[in-house]
Order: structure tokens, then C-alpha cells, then sequence
């Protein structure tokens, strides 16, 4: 695994263009050897920055912040703040009280909200 302790600085310099002075950075990634993520702390609140291990990941991601997440509510998944395809990085809030990864993965309601929003999207993409 690449040395995720520090953001590195084309990283940083991206994300204190779209969230200002940076207070403090964590390593927050899980244990899995292509996990990057770091929680960012600065006056306004919090953010995670991820990084994709691939571009096709980065896309993929990306597209499901900023199509699906509003569909589903933002109270049930993080909220893309920014993303860069350059860097395969996105920018994302969390949501409160919950991890960036886990969250409601038993709740029926965001489940089938979930599954409807990915058939929807299947379909527009068909079209």
C-alpha cells in the first residue's frame, strides 16, 4: 500500500482549492491495499478526500455522488463536494453519525430506493 499516513501534496493542493486552509489530515483508509482516503478537518466541518484505484472507479463513483446519492437523499450517503478525473480524487461530506462506508446497508427503505434508482439510471443510459 502506498504511504496513505499523508495526503500527498498534489492532493492537498487540490483540496484547499475547493475547501480552503486544511486544520489537520488523518489517514482514514480501510484495510484493503488499495484504500486511500483522508478525513480532512477545517473550520467549516469535515470532508473526506478518496482516492479511486482505477479511472474507471474514479467514474463510477463519481457519477453514482452526483446521480443517484441526490435520488436516494443526502441524509443516507456522503455528498460529493468535488471530484478530479486528473487525480481520480473525489471530495465528499459524511453523513452525521455514520462511517463513510457502511452506511444503512440493512435498511429496506434505502435499499429498494437504492435498486430503483440504478434500474432508473439503466434505463436513461439505454436510451
Amino acid at each position: 500500500m502506498a504511504d496513505s499516513t499523508r495526503l500527498p501534496s498534489p492532493l492537498t493542493s487540490w483540496a484547499e482549492q475547493v475547501l480552503g486552509p486544511l486544520e489537520a489530515v488523518r489517514d482514514a483508509s480501510h484495510a484493503r491495499d488499495t484504500s486511500q482516503v483522508w478525513k480532512v478537518t477545517r473550520h467549516a466541518g469535515d470532508r473526506y478526500v478518496q482516492v479511486a484505484p482505477k479511472p474507471v472507479l474514479s467514474t463510477r463513483e463519481t457519477r453514482a455522488y452526483r446521480e443517484a446519492v441526490p435520488h436516494l437523499g443526502h441524509d443516507t450517503a456522503p455528498v460529493l463536494d468535488d471530484s478530479s478525473a486528473a487525480l481520480l480524487t473525489l471530495i465528499l461530506t459524511k453523513v452525521d453519525g455514520e462511517p463513510l462506508k457502511g452506511d444503512r446497508h440493512s435498511d429496506p427503505l434505502v435499499t429498494t430506493r437504492g435498486r430503483r434508482t440504478v434500474e432508473r439510471l439503466k434505463q436513461e443510459e439505454r436510451r
